[in-house]
């Protein structure tokens, strides 16, 4: 048995089968093909297809955070990135393997026992002291009207041992800084309703709150006034390494974590 968010899960094998469909919608017969497997405590999925495959100078790119090989405006470079990141905070891997027409997809997840209820109560009753001592923890907020972009930053800095709270508005995002310890918000600039620069300007008014380091998020850095003091701008797409850089920039990091990206 498969431990895990079913509705993550079922987001990885739609990722991989549109990805598929994609590869095979030109002229002639295409086909995808799907297999599974268990061995040795592991369970695993593959998704394959006889399109034309992935350059070899660009698999070990796959992965990355808006990176595609897709023509302009189709697709946002995130499919593969957020299953990876799904994958990783299951126990396991998606990797691109080696074949000899077309691409093949592997989803590898650990398999479970299933556990007593007497067993499930004790393990939650041990996690209750670690929960505890991280409540006082200064959080990460991701603010993004784009779910997916969201999600994704959310895991990245996750991967990197934050503590992260997530908003899809300035509004909300407001009123999560009131209410949590935020030592760094990163923030789009376009947003329905409160923008980005909009939301810096409240936060810097709040009475009792420590205004956070920003970095704002955009594909329009002249979107962002730079006399903003403490504030820093990552410009979309960005990578995982430019993420890192402006991090470092603040002298922040997270708690320790397992390796980035």
């Amino acid at each position: 048995m498969v431990l895990g968010s079913r509705e993550e899960l079922q987001q990885i094998v739609m990722n991989l089968l549109l990805n598929a469909e994609q590869a095979v919608s030109g002229p002639g017969e295409g086909a995808v093909t799907i297999r599974t497997a268990s061995y040795g405590g592991l369970s695993t999925l593959e998704v394959a297809d006889n399109g034309g495959g992935v350059d070899e100078e660009l698999r070990g790119r796959i992965f990355e955070p808006f990176f595609t090989t897709k023509p302009v405006g189709e697709g946002t470079g995130l499919g593969l990135s957020i299953s990876h990141g799904i994958a990783s905070a299951h126990g396991g891997t998606l990797e691109l393997v080696p074949a000899e027409r077309g691409a093949v997809f592997r989803l590898t997840l650990p398999v479970h026992e299933a556990a007593p209820a007497n067993d499930t109560a004790t393990a939650v009753a041990a996690l209750e002291p670690e929960l505890a001592s991280r409540a006082d923890l200064p959080y990460a907020l991701v603010v993004d009207d784009e779910p997916a972009i969201r999600k994704l930053i959310v895991r990245l800095l996750k991967k990197r041992g934050f503590e992260v709270l997530e908003a899809a508005s300035g509004d909300e995002a407001l009123k999560l800084l009131r209410d949590r310890n935020v030592a760094l918000v990163l923030c789009d600039i376009r947003m329905p309703g409160m923008t980005g620069v909009e939301l810096y300007g409240s936060v810097s008014t709040l009475t009792g709150v420590p205004v956070p380091r920003f970095v704002f998020m955009t594909g329009d850095r002249g979107a962002v006034d730079q006399s903003f003091d403490g504030a820093h701008v990552l410009a979309k797409p960005f990578t995982a390494h430019e993420l890192d850089k402006a991090l470092a920039a603040f002298q922040l990091r997270g708690q320790p974590a397992s390796d980035s990206p």
